[in-house]
């Protein structure tokens, strides 16, 4: 994959992710309607009108369940545009680091810096204590 179709793909993550969320709420939605509706007429009606509600509306409810629990679990693991930048800057900076054996001497000088300075500094806070 080119750097363009990663830009590309970038920019269409939370718009992809807007529609998975979209989908979510309103499969949820029509699922939620169709139990409350069959809650509701179910008292009002005999047998053979409650297998015949099912038959006309249940696979709509079917479909709209697994259309839900499908984008839900998309969206679960599907990351944002910013999500996307970090993963894929902190991949390269973690290849970079894991394959430049430089990265540990400056470290190392680094770690040995901030320890003189904070020597420095106590030496100087005790001084002023006494």
């Amino acid at each position: 994959m080119n750097n363009y179709e990663k830009i590309y793909w970038l920019t269409r993550l939370d718009s992809i992710q807007e529609v998975l969320i979209t989908l979510t709420i309103l499969s949820g939605l029509t699922f939620l309607f169709y139990w409350i509706l069959y809650a509701v007429d179910s008292d009002f009606r005999d047998d053979d009108e409650n297998i015949e509600f099912k038959r006309k509306y249940g696979g709509k409810a079917k479909l709209a369940q697994w259309i839900g629990l499908t984008s839900l679990i998309i969206v679960t693991f599907l990351p944002n545009k910013n999500e996307m930048i970090i993963i894929l800057a902190g991949g390269k900076a973690m290849d970079f680091i894991e394959n430049d054996p430089s990265i540990n001497k400056i470290t190392a000088q680094t770690t040995k810096i901030v320890s003189e300075y904070l020597d420095k500094m106590l030496k100087d806070m005790d001084k002023e204590q006494k």
